[in-house]
């Protein structure tokens, strides 16, 4: 179950074949139903297993899926009110019901309908989520309804879980609550001696025994309440707590508060200083338009700042050496393998996985590995995301980021601190190292990528050895355009990613090959014609998010490109086990 989506469904189906009559079949068959990403197919699934399994323990669990499949909300609110109907003690019902609230339109009716849904269902899963939502929401509201704030406040507080221990620290999970609410009423600006109070009382419960990191936040959230309540010299002390508490992991919410105190009391040095280092760990439009307010009341202008920004990320302690790689198998042809990474500039625990690629394009020559890096909204919007990452993505069925594959094979990657970066590198160059030996089952031939002015054209050939692994059904040729360097950060504070892949050439599934059968490729991209076509896509993203949500745009697209700085990357693969076969890197002619 912890493989990819379409490799889940494949291994689900080899399953129910191999294993007929498993106990797990039911299980198993529920699961493949869900599987499934399109709604008419999953609900004829959903259906099908319940006319198999009439007596399934399951049943409402897929009849509550089916009623969530429904093509609008219109219909899925008329089908989730039958499944209530239907099953009126279900354990399900508040599932159900939490759903429900989604159907209503989003304004004061809705926001009506989650207020009703946490004040009968405390305890609900949903309830902390709509919790913080409806927080956030009456806390914005002018006049603040107080009395209507408090109770759900009261009511999210109070569903806290018990403290629970993780490692050799503790997770008071009432404290995490209370600084949830105080930080929410600081962003706001409302109710400030509450927020106080709040944040104050999760201090006390965790103790000496809370997480660092967990301790940075609280404090950081103590600082922000000292500095809205314009108490500058608390606030100071409080925020350089959080950052020598945080060190290496540290929040950049604390510096960039630290940089507001002291631009409040026109310190204009030590502001700058405090916002350069809150850009080195995370970005916001708020520390954008704040680093560079005082960067041009310093220095008159806003010339200089990005070279300072790249100067200070570049200058950062590596988390580890990756060393250089020299081939010694004899190979010929020798192999190149693939290493590819699906990532997110706004997801903190994708930072560990990109220092690591990172350190493979360090490790390794172009004529060894070849790395390629997709971007994809999540978890927040991303401006490097294109409709080629995402194809590739639903190629491979991967549900979240971050996720990594080598010669086409999931691995698995860590999540957390980046001072895990060090051993799942090793573990990387470890899969990559003993790939590198495996004679290749495909040949590329000629390629080359020629720039003329800002386009570039692509030629080469392949050929699939036949009887190669992973073939049986076919093999395709993919020819990935990338962008090596792109400057941009997101909230996980990454500056600079490598080799993005901007685009697939040729036809978008790949170009199917023939075993034993040589086959030309040619294709060609204007650069410029490429950045208007991202823009044109992240400009109907935005729109899209805007009505769907609340208003919203990306600080920078990120869609400058230069044919000079572009990298070709082709790969054979087979379909059937999504082995790759060969792969070669193209630094294009000039």
């Amino acid at each position: 179950m912890a493989k990819p989506r379409l490799e889940r469904v494949e291994a689900l189906k080899r399953f129910l074949n191999d294993f007929p009559q498993s106990p797990q079949k039911e299980q198993a068959t529920y699961q493949l139903a869900l599987s499934y990403q399109n709604q008419n197919e999953r609900v004829a699934a959903l259906f099908e297993f319940l006319a198999n399994f009439p007596e399934t323990s399951l049943k409402e669990q897929a009849h509550l899926q089916v009623a969530l499949a429904a093509a609008d909300n219109e219909k899925k609110a008329a089908s989730l009110r039958e499944f209530v109907r239907q099953f009126p003690t279900s354990k399900l019902r508040a599932e159900a019901e939490y759903q429900l609230t989604l159907t209503v339109p989003a304004g004061g009716e809705r926001q009506a309908a989650q207020e009703s849904f946490v004040k009968a269902y405390p305890r609900s899963a949903g309830t902390n989520q709509l919790c913080q939502l409806l927080i956030d929401a009456f806390s914005r509201a002018k006049p603040v309804d107080e009395a209507r704030l408090n109770a759900i406040i009261d009511i999210y507080v109070d569903g806290a879980g018990d403290t629970m221990t993780l490692g050799g620290y503790t997770l008071n999970q009432r404290a995490g609550r209370l600084n949830t609410v105080a930080e929410l009423l600081a962003t706001a600006e409302v109710m400030l001696d509450k927020a106080l109070a709040l944040i104050q009382q999760a201090l006390t419960l965790a103790g000496e025994k809370e997480a660092p990191r967990t301790k940075t936040i609280y404090l950081t959230t103590l600082g922000r309440v000292f500095y809205r309540l314009k108490n500058y010299d608390q606030a100071e002390r409080e925020l350089t707590r959080a950052v020598q508490t945080g060190g290496t992991e540290g929040d950049g919410q604390a510096q960039l508060f630290l940089g507001k105190m002291y631009e409040a009391r026109q310190e204009y040095g030590a502001a700058l200083n405090a916002y350069c280092a809150a850009s080195e760990l995370a970005s916001s439009e708020d520390l954008t338009s704040s680093l560079e307010r005082v960067y041009q009341k310093t220095y008159g202008s806003l010339s200089g700042l990005q070279d300072r920004l790249d100067a200070t990320y570049k200058a950062r302690p590596k988390r580890f050496e990756a060393g250089h790689y020299s081939r010694t198998a004899t190979l010929e042809p020798a192999r190149v393998t693939l290493a590819e990474l699906f990532t997110g500039a706004e997801c903190g625990p994708c930072v560990v996985a990109d220092l690591v690629f990172d350190g493979l394009a360090e490790r390794y020559d172009r004529k060894t590995v070849a790395v390629l890096v997709y971007h994809l909204h999540v978890p927040g919007p991303d401006p490097m995301t294109n409709p080629d990452a995402i194809a590739r993505a639903t190629y491979y069925g991967v549900d979240g980021t971050p996720t990594a594959f080598m010669d086409g094979r999931s691995v698995h990657v860590a999540v957390g601190s980046s001072s895990l970066a060090a051993k799942l590198f090793s573990d990387f160059t470890g899969i990559l190292e003993a790939r590198i030996a495996v004679a290749p089952g495909a040949t590329l031939t000629g390629f080359r990528a020629k720039v003329n002015g800002q386009r570039i054209v692509v030629k080469g050939a392949a050929v699939v050895e036949a009887g190669a692994r992973g073939t049986a059904t076919k093999a395709t040729l993919h020819v990935a355009l990338v962008q090596e360097i792109v400057r941009y950060t997101g909230s996980n504070g990454v500056r600079f990613h490598g080799f993005v892949v901007r685009k697939l050439l040729g036809p978008p599934t790949g170009l199917v090959l023939q075993p034993g059968t040589v086959t030309s490729f040619s294709d060609s991209v204007n650069i410029a014609t490429l950045a208007d076509t991202l823009d044109e896509y992240l400009v109907a993203y935005e729109k899209k998010l805007s009505s769907e949500r609340s208003p919203f745009s990306f600080q920078d697209k990120a869609t400058r490109l230069d044919a000079a700085k572009m990298l070709v990357v082709a790969f054979v693969q087979g379909d059937k086990t999504k082995e790759i076969l060969q792969a070669v890197v193209v630094n294009p002619e000039r």
